[in-house]
């Protein structure tokens, strides 16, 4: 759910936000005729992810709360794990719903938006300019192996994930902890630990040192990596063979 909505918008408007920048920005061409700067791709990037993630937002936070239960349910509650003594929650759907009700829209729904919209635009800037600029100098670079569209597509993707997982792990840490502070300090009978993304940001610096932001760096890696080499080159194969459009 969360990825339709998000990945839709993020990824399927890209193209169509870079063509219509690059008629507007100061720096582009009105007629569209010079490839796009860098600073254009990036700017799309940047839009598209972040209107993505506040479509997505309220799938966004169910799927952080769901995903932070674990343990062993008897008796219908959990008696191991973060969560012990509480009830498992419903499905998606349901519990979108309870939190509605139980937090409100804006504390609820859209809780964590801030670093949610953050992380989104810049995984979104950075995988998709990256993949986009990539794939110019690989066209003018002569090289005769990344003469083949294939072999850019590829490499591209690759450069592409590096590049998100690097520019979003802060943001990444920032909004898990973020999203999931209500519930935690709620079953712990205290206040929110956080006041707000910039605390929560600051507190980890102050706690655990820079480095911490990039805590789990190898793994978002492996997990944007693989995602980016298979669907970068499947949003190419859409586009040229099924939509008949140029590829990026």
């Amino acid at each position: 759910m969360r990825d339709v909505v998000n990945g839709g918008i993020r990824m399927g408007g890209y193209a169509a936000v870079v063509r219509e920048l690059h008629q507007r920005v100061p720096w582009g061409a009105p007629s569209g005729a010079e490839a796009p700067a860098f600073g254009t791709r990036v700017l799309a990037g940047l839009l598209t992810g972040f209107t993505g993630a506040i479509l997505a937002n309220p799938t966004d936070v169910v799927k952080v709360r769901l995903q932070a239960e674990a343990g062993t349910v008897s008796g219908g509650v959990y008696v191991t794990g973060l969560y012990k003594g509480s009830a498992p929650s419903p499905g998606a759907v349901v519990s979108m719903w309870q939190l509605a009700a139980r937090e409100g829209v804006a504390k609820g729904l859209f809780r964590g938006v801030g670093p949610s919209c953050a992380r989104a635009a810049l995984v979104t800037s950075g995988q998709m300019s990256s993949y986009d600029q990539t794939k110019q100098a690989l066209a003018a670079s002569g090289l005769g192996l990344f003469q083949h569209e294939g072999a850019r597509i590829a490499f591209a993707s690759f450069v592409s994930g590096i590049t998100a997982a690097t520019v979003a792990a802060p943001v990444d840490l920032v909004k898990s902890r973020v999203m999931d502070d209500a519930r935690a300090s709620a079953t712990a009978a205290a206040g929110p630990s956080y006041r707000g993304a910039l605390d929560c940001a600051l507190r980890t610096v102050q706690a655990e040192g820079p480095l911490a932001l990039w805590k789990g760096w190898v793994p978002s890696y492996l997990r944007l990596g693989p995602h980016f080499m298979c669907s970068l080159p499947l949003l190419e194969f859409l586009r040229s063979q099924v939509f008949g459009l140029q590829t990026l």
